[in-house]
């Protein structure tokens, strides 16, 4: 996104020597928005990929909960990145983020991204926090993590590439 913020600080450059509405969209802000939607079309992509990996048990119950929230947010997603485009590709102040209509602006953005924010805080705190890990105190040994199948079982009867589960055994130090 570095190169976002490129386009965004070129726009701005630009926009001290313009005498018309500054308001406008200009070519760097409508290449800034090319990249923005190219990075939603990825990030969808990548949403898709992972879903379908979702049908072939590759997941525990904790992953598949934190694969929920870009299930749910996909389309609040899509509205916030749509409002953008349609100023962009129109030029009408109405849809412009600053000067234009409030409503637009409360239901294409303000909602759609309390939405997003909201469904991602509970996905993520349904998911048990990972364990702390301890100190060595002493000689009595400290907690490593390992697979299961570095201990010479299968997991769970299923092929090892699919179903690496982790857990902590003690390992005693030297």
């Amino acid at each position: 996104m570095l190169f976002d913020l490129g386009l965004s600080i070129g726009g701005y450059v630009t926009m001290a020597g313009r005498k018309d509405n500054v308001l406008i969209p200009t070519g760097w802000t409508i290449a800034s928005s090319v990249v923005v939607a190219f990075v939603f079309c990825y990030t969808v992509a990548l949403f898709v990929y992972f879903w379908l990996g979702r049908s072939r048990h590759l997941y525990g119950p904790e992953e598949r909960r934190l694969l929920l929230a870009p299930a749910i947010c996909t389309l609040p997603l899509l509205v916030r990145h749509v409002e953008p485009l349609i100023f962009v590709g129109t030029a009408d102040l109405f849809w412009n983020q600053v000067v234009g209509n409030g409503f637009v602006y409360l239901f294409m953005i303000l909602i759609p991204e309390v939405i997003i924010i909201a469904v991602s805080i509970w996905c993520i705190r349904g998911v048990e926090p990972l364990p702390k890990e301890r100190k060595n105190t002493g000689g009595e040994g400290h907690l490593e993590l390992s697979s299961s199948a570095s201990h010479g079982r299968p997991p769970s009867g299923q092929d090892p590439p699919q179903q690496e589960r982790y857990q902590l055994r003690r390992r005693a130090t030297p």
